[in-house]
């Protein structure tokens, strides 16, 4: 449910800045403050001490070094287009991550 409330406010806060004023803005007004209002209400309900006890038994090293192994492929990914094409220079950002090409 908080998924679905924080993709709503972040899509649609989106048109509130950029979309032009049509009948539809005062939908996405509405989106945006019953998402934002929602999750405040979530996230002010959550029991820390309840998480952290649920939390123990996890293993905080490995969880660290796996995100930091992913930030780095995240990161060095984009730039491996270079040695495969050689001889034409790939755009970063615009089809290194294109599936198929």
């Amino acid at each position: 449910m908080a998924g679905a409330l924080f993709y709503a406010l972040y899509a649609y806060a989106v048109y509130l800045v950029g979309a032009p004023f049509t009948v539809l803005v005062f939908a996405y007004v509405a989106l945006v403050i019953l998402s934002a209002s929602t999750l405040i209400g979530i996230v002010a309900s959550i029991d820390s001490a309840e998480v952290r006890h649920h939390l123990a038994g996890t293993p905080v090293r490995s969880v660290g070094d796996a995100l930091i192994v992913i930030a780095i492929l995240a990161y060095a990914g984009p730039d491996s287009c270079r040695a495969q094409r050689a001889h034409k220079p790939c755009e970063r950002g615009r089809d290194a991550w294109a599936v198929g090409r």
